[in-house]
Formats: structure tokens, sequence, C-alpha cells
């Protein structure tokens, strides 16, 4: 009888310092998941990041579109050419007058 207890005890010793140890394994490996430099705290900061990046880089896209059509336009248009001419340095055409208000 008292061997029976005795390897019931030692089997109970057994299954705690497993138990113990499964659980202070999982501990770590979520903690270090979790709260590491490459866990899932710093994931989620690089993702924000990311896409915030990703909108400015489509807002600069998009006007840098807007802005080499303008310049195809100047560049190719007479139209857009006498217009910046006449806005910007005062120029007039054959037989116009240019009129300064002050």
């Amino acid at each position: 009888m008292e061997i029976r207890k005795q390897v019931s005890n030692e089997l109970k010793l057994r299954r705690y310092v497993l138990n113990t140890a499964l659980v202070l394994s999982l501990i770590y490996v979520f903690s270090t998941l979790v709260f590491s430099d490459m866990g899932m705290l710093h994931y989620m900061v690089i993702k924000e990041n990311h896409s915030a990046l990703s909108m400015k880089v489509k807002n600069i896209e998009s006007v840098n579109a807007q802005i080499r059509t303008s310049l195809a336009n100047h560049k190719n248009d007479n139209f857009y050419l006498e217009k910046y001419a006449r806005e910007n340095f005062g120029m007039a055409g054959p037989d116009e007058l240019i009129f300064l208000y002050k």
C-alpha cells in the first residue's frame, strides 16, 4: 500500500512539474510573440506606418500626374503658353493695350 502511495505521489509530482513547465513555456512564447522587438505590437505599428505612407505616396502620385499634364499642356498648347505669358509677364498680343490699375 505504501508503494502505491509513493507511486501515486510521484505521478502527481510529475504531472505538476510538467503542467507548470507547459504553462511557463506558453507564457514565454505568448509574451515573446506579443512584446518582443519583432512581436505583434511592433507589427501593428509598422502596419499603421505602412498604410499612412501608402496614402501619402498615392497623393503625391496624383499631384505628380496633374503636374505632368499641366507641363505637357504648357509645352505643346499655344493657348496655355499665351495665357501663361499674359498672366505672369504682363505680355500682350499685337494690337492690344494693357491697363494697369493702381
